[in-house]
C-alpha cells in the first residue's frame, strides 16, 4: 500500500501529467505484490528498463516491492551496484525504506532480506550515498545488520 501511495505522490511532483487511467498501475501493483508472471510478461528488457519518466523499474520495486519482486529483478540482470538517475544506490533505497517505513508498507519486513540479497548480488555495504553518508550507518539506524 505504501508503494502505491509513493507512486501517487511522485505523480504529484512537477513533470508531465499522468493520464487518469495510468497504464503503469498494473505494473506497480505487480511490483508491490510480487506478481512475477506479470513482470515476466513485460519482456526481457523490463528488468533493466525504466518507466516513461526515466525511473528504473528496479528502483520502483526497491521502494515498494516485495522480496520476491526484488529477487526476480536481480535474477533478470538488474544491477545491485548501479545508481539511479538521482545517484541513489539500490542498497541505499532499501535502507531508506526501512528507516522511513510505516505500517502501510506491506513488505517493510522484507527490507533486511532485500539488503542481504543486494549484497549477495554485489552491493557494497561500505559504499556511501551521494551526500557522503555511509550505508553501514544507514543500516545501523534502520536496525538492519548488513553482515
Amino acid at each position: 500500500m505504501a508503494g502505491l501511495v509513493a507512486a501517487v505522490a511522485k505523480r504529484a511532483l512537477p513533470g508531465p501529467a499522468r493520464p487518469e487511467n495510468d497504464p503503469d498501475e498494473p505494473l506497480i501493483e505487480a511490483l508491490m505484490t510480487g506478481d512475477i508472471a506479470t513482470l515476466q510478461a513485460q519482456g526481457p528488457g523490463f528488468a533493466t528498463g525504466s518507466d516513461d519518466r526515466g525511473n528504473p523499474w528496479f528502483f520502483i520495486a526497491l521502494e515498494s516491492g516485495s522480496l520476491a519482486t526484488v529477487g526476480w529483478f536481480l535474477t533478470q540482470g538488474a544491477s545491485a551496484e548501479s545508481p539511479d538517475q538521482a545517484g541513489r544506490l539500490p542498497l541505499e533505497v532499501v535502507l531508506q525504506r526501512a528507516l522511513l517505513g510505516d505500517d502501510l508498507d506491506d513488505a517493510l519486513a522484507d527490507c533486511p532480506a532485500m539488503s542481504r540479497a543486494l549484497i549477495g548480488a554485489g552491493a557494497q555495504p561500505a559504499a556511501r550515498t551521494v551526500a557522503g553518508v555511509a550505508l553501514a550507518d544507514l543500516a545501523r539506524r534502520a536496525g538492519i545488520d548488513l553482515a
